[in-house]
């Protein structure tokens, strides 16, 4: 029986746009599969994959990592340059975990912190990290500006779907946030390699004026998706400038190379 329709039996949904399915079909049509708890299990290449059904953006997701290879120019700008220390990678809106997944396979060596506030987001993001044997640490938190605040999760940005979830301070939020000096002291790092930001346009105020941003002296790569709703894309590649970044857009990610590029 062929993936599409197990897929479409599973979910008993109306399956997605055939031209995305017809492409997803072309990478999967070789591989292994089996379904658990509403999850569909299979392997590309060679990743141990798990995805939710129709209604959720987990295909879309597949498609941007692994078919698209969003963030290959990332893993190929830390190989390519002599890096004598171990790679940090902290993935601020990991969502189900396939950017560090990506990653791992590439840079087999690399210590992962995720950062992902929805709860079934970040279930499925540990499932899909052990699964591959990721090396990593996980909060299931937002990412804030400042300590001690707390937020909601917003569910009308864009499509509204898993990969679109925005998050909202509130002092009575059910989430807790978690700034990158909190991880650093947390997690003792001296150096961040890669920073990854797609958190849905709260990057507005993670760059913010307010904002102390410290931070940045200590990454040498970054990438973040810049959701130009808000109108912030030149506030921020400002503070990146200031910042000692040399930058650069690649596909919808704004992409971040400390000039000094501190690895040595």
């Amino acid at each position: 029986m062929g993936l599409q329709r197990i897929y479409r039996r599973a979910f008993r949904k109306r399956r997605l746009k055939r031209t995305f399915w017809d492409k997803w079909a072309v990478y999967t049509e070789k591989s292994s599969y089996t379904l658990e708890q509403n999850l569909l299990h299979f392997q590309y290449n060679n990743y141990n994959l798990r995805i939710r059904g129709v209604g959720h953006s987990d295909l879309e997701v597949f498609g941007q990592i692994f078919r698209k290879k969003e963030y290959q120019l990332i893993a190929d700008i830390l190989t390519l340059n002599a890096c004598e220390k171990p790679l940090v990678v902290i993935d601020a809106g990991a969502n189900i975990g396939f950017t560090s997944v990506f990653l791992h396979q590439l840079l087999p060596a690399c210590r992962f912190i995720a950062i992902e506030p929805d709860l079934e987001n970040a279930r499925l993001a540990k499932a899909n990290l052990e699964a591959n044997e990721v090396d990593f640490v996980f909060f299931q938190k937002a990412l804030a500006e400042a300590p001690g605040k707390r937020f909601d999760l917003g569910r009308q940005f864009r499509d509204a779907k898993d990969w679109a979830f925005t998050t909202e301070a509130n002092p009575q939020g059910s989430i807790p946030g978690i700034t990158i000096p909190e991880i650093i002291a947390e997690q003792n790092l001296d150096y961040i390699s890669f920073l990854k930001i797609d958190i849905e346009g709260y990057e507005r105020f993670i760059f913010s004026d307010e904002a102390n941003l410290d931070f940045l002296d200590k990454v040498a790569v970054l990438a973040l998706e810049i959701h130009d709703e808000f109108d912030c894309r030149e506030t921020i590649y400002q503070k990146l400038r200031a910042a000692h970044f040399l930058l650069f857009n690649h596909g919808e990610l704004t992409v971040g190379i400390k000039k000094n590029f501190g690895f040595s």
